[in-house]
């Protein structure tokens, strides 16, 4: 399934062994030199990885609530996310150095938690 962003915000995030929310979809962390979407952040401040994501549609179905950490955690995420590079709100340009605005959405599948789109 192919989403955006800004639609994504809100989501429920779900338990799927106890048909519990946990959370809500709050924030992203892409990686901006691989487009790779490496995980959300509930509107608890916590941390979920895509790889613990077990489906995508209408609820965020993860593995269990312990999926949900602080990012700092995750040594290598914790990092990046310290970096604040950031591809939402960023600078968009031409190879020849024109501005046509900035990034203020992003499309990405949610099979392979690629990035697709700028918006």
């Amino acid at each position: 399934m192919h989403v955006r962003f800004s639609s994504c915000i809100g989501l429920p995030i779900t338990d799927e062994l106890m048909e519990e929310d946990i959370g809500t979809l709050a924030g992203i962390l892409m990686h901006p030199d691989t487009g790779v979407i490496e995980g959300f952040f509930s509107d608890r401040g916590l941390f979920l990885a895509s790889a613990d994501i077990a489906h995508w549609g209408t609820r965020i179905r993860v593995r269990g609530p312990h999926v949900l950490y602080p990012i700092e955690e995750h040594v290598r995420l914790s990092q990046l996310f310290l970096e604040g590079r950031s591809i939402l709100g960023q600078r968009i340009t031409t190879e020849s150095g024109e501005s046509v605005g900035r990034c203020r959405d992003v499309q990405f599948d949610t099979k392979h938690f690629l990035l697709e789109w700028l918006f």
